[in-house]
């Protein structure tokens, strides 16, 4: 895992359900994919899939959507679910 990053509300500052977590390979990303989808956390199916901003990035092997967080799920919580799939640098 190189990044992990849950935008939040401007005004709340709530987590919006969702985040991107960077992997250093495309392989360990798509392994993450095929294990964690519709895995619950915090009794909730987690969305994994390609983010659509993947493709800007050149110097990242792949960013993951991370969507059906749980309020509770914060950015620690989702780095170390993660953090398994791949070499963490960060």
């Amino acid at each position: 895992v190189v990044n992990v990053h849950m935008p939040k509300d401007k005004i709340t500052g709530v987590t919006q359900g969702y985040g991107f977590v960077e992997f250093r390979t495309e392989q360990d990303a798509d392994y993450a994919i095929k294990i964690m989808n519709m895995v619950k956390l915090f009794g909730k199916p987690l969305r994994v899939n390609k983010s659509s901003q993947d493709k800007k990035k050149t110097d990242v092997g792949a960013n993951l959507f991370i969507g059906g967080l749980d309020p509770e799920v914060d950015e620690k919580l989702l780095y170390d679910t993660f953090s398994a799939f791949g070499f963490i640098t960060q």
